[in-house]
């Protein structure tokens, strides 16, 4: 499951998906799943690592991109 996530966000950042993009990168992979058979709570638990995985890769991202300054220093 580790090695699909991290495939996962590292495609995500090859091609910069947005959000519908994630969305249906998410939908195929629950689909793909449930088509070969996992049983719904596999394929729920596994779409949830996904989505946590892509959703922490953003804001590892954002966390590690400097800020432009233009903001209140002092908020």
């Amino acid at each position: 499951m580790e090695e699909t996530c991290a495939r996962a966000v590292e495609y995500q950042r090859e091609h910069k998906l947005g959000w519908f993009s994630k969305a249906r990168l998410v939908n195929a992979f629950r689909w793909e799943l449930a088509e070969r058979g996992y049983t719904k709570e596999f394929v729920d638990l596994a779409t949830e690592a996904l989505v946590v995985s892509l959703t922490k890769s953003k804001e590892d991202k954002a966390a590690t991109t400097p800020s432009s300054g233009g903001g209140n220093p002092n908020l």
